[in-house]
């Protein structure tokens, strides 16, 4: 009690020392010795009252290095609506913005997430550890599995875990390991299976009792790697490093920068609409009826993950935090310096 006692007086201290130092950008060098200042002296009388009862203090010093690591909100990779929020991983945590409020705030993990899926009124994340979404911590989940997580996906009763070393599902009796030795780059499924792509296996189909490898016999190879499954309307798409593939149920499409795309390294593909959405390494683009047309101001927007709220559509990317888009005008949702816009008590385990 007394340490998060400390740490309380040390964030609130923090917090008090951006105020005082005003709004203007020329005010942020100052802003930032003034918080270490104050931060710093309230800690040292503090730990006076409390080394005599827990000798292991974590200073002031320590935790405002922590939360450095926390200010830019880099590579999100992955993101989810369950009304009214948006929840996103990025290497460091999970960012939940309230569309209601609109605010946000970072739930720190210590460690790079790269997975996130809604499952069972709960939501999951994964990267090095597996976790549920509290209000405003992350809970782990008692689960055996090898490799980093990268891909979740709900299926049923079942909540999918892929990871660098194989495909595991959680389920009645605990979890399950489906299908050893792959490492699983994305997943959907259709009427009557799921789908599992790779990075570097190839692409699979589950029929709930074994895996069959998807393959085109003019290029074997062409679905080694993939980096984004959807299904939707009878039709699979599937995103690699060499263009867009369509599945029909009985004929394979691919499309390519030769027939409009703006790069070929597809990146995300959202299907959730008749107008289909892809994220390429030279920007955003729609695909209706075998045409490809631009998103308009997000030509250059490099996605790695899109959704749809309404007409509305957000973008996760790489360094520009979270962006939405309404009609022809982007603005920020989540910038990629938040500051010190984090419970600082989530800070101590």
């Amino acid at each position: 009690m007394l340490l998060r006692s400390a740490i309380r007086i040390v964030g609130l201290a923090a917090v008090a020392a951006l105020l005082l130092g005003g709004c203007g950008s020329d005010d942020k060098p100052r802003k930032s010795s003034l918080a270490t200042e104050i931060v710093d002296s309230i800690a040292s009388a503090v730990a006076t009252q409390v080394t005599a009862t827990a000798p292991e203090v974590v200073s002031a010093s320590e935790v405002l290095k922590e939360e450095d690591s926390f200010k830019v909100i880099a590579d999100v990779e992955e993101m989810l609506i369950v009304e009214p929020k948006l929840y996103a991983v990025f290497d460091g945590g999970v960012v939940v913005y309230d569309f209601e409020k609109e605010s946000y705030d970072v739930i720190p993990a210590f460690e790079k997430l790269d997975a996130i899926a809604f499952h069972e009124g709960q939501v999951y994340v994964g990267g090095a550890g597996f976790y549920t979404v509290g209000d405003s911590t992350l809970q782990p989940v008692d689960m055996d599995f090898a490799g980093h997580i990268m891909s979740l996906y709900s299926y049923g009763y079942r909540l999918m875990v892929g990871t660098t070393s194989g495909l595991y599902a959680t389920g009645l009796f605990g979890g399950e390991l489906l299908f050893d030795e792959i490492s699983v780059s994305a997943m959907t499924a259709d009427e009557s299976g799921l789908w599992v792509g790779t990075n570097g296996d190839g692409l699979y189909r589950w029929d709930g009792e074994e895996f069959r490898k998807r393959y085109l016999l003019r290029d074997t190879c062409i679905f080694d790697v993939v980096n984004t499954l959807d299904f939707k309307h009878r039709h699979l798409y599937v995103g690699t490093p060499n263009g867009f593939h369509i599945y029909d149920g009985g004929r394979w499409e691919t499309l390519t920068a030769l027939d409009g795309l703006p790069a070929d390294n597809v990146r995300t593909v959202d299907a959730s609409e008749w107008v289909i959405l892809l994220a390429t390494d030279e920007g955003v683009i729609s695909y209706f009826n075998g045409d490809f047309m631009p998103v308009k101001a997000m030509e250059e927007t490099r996605a790695n993950a899109l959704c749809r709220r309404g007409r509305k559509v957000i973008a996760a990317t790489d360094g520009e935090g979270i962006v939405i888009k309404s009609g022809n005008v982007v603005r920020t949702l989540v910038p990629p310096d938040n500051g010190l816009n984090f419970n600082i008590l989530s800070l101590i385990p």
